[in-house]
């Protein structure tokens, strides 16, 4: 399931910037994230699949998601008390602050900030 979700995934990014359903990738994102948590190996990989999570939701614009994916994921991080981890999840913070007004005002994701939220462009 995991491999069909990520397949998915890969299928609506490999189209332009302007044609990608953000909110899509994000609600894939959610269902990795739920089939990520019943692993045994869970905890190591969720810092990065929430953070994924956040970013994909900001992106779609859902404030729900990015709020309660926040939440879980500062949870994990001060469960870890891995310092790297927690800094991932503070610049992450920051970076949702600098951005807010596009998530309130729902705009569209322009380039840059595409490029801020995702580290695999």
């Amino acid at each position: 399931q995991i491999r069909d979700l990520q397949s998915e995934m890969t299928s609506e990014c490999d189209q332009p910037l302007g044609h990608i359903d953000w909110a899509r990738l994000s609600q894939l994102q959610r269902q990795l994230v739920q089939l990520v948590e019943q692993l045994s190996c869970a905890p190591l990989l969720l810092a990065r699949e929430y953070q994924s999570l956040v970013h994909l939701a900001h992106l779609g614009r859902d404030k729900k998601v990015v709020e309660w994916a926040m939440e879980e994921w500062k949870e994990l991080v001060n469960k870890l008390n891995i310092k790297q981890a927690l800094k991932e999840y503070n610049l992450v913070v920051k970076k949702l602050e600098e951005w807010k007004q596009n998530m309130l005002k729902k705009f569209p994701p322009h380039e840059k900030e595409i490029k801020e939220f995702l580290w695999l462009l």
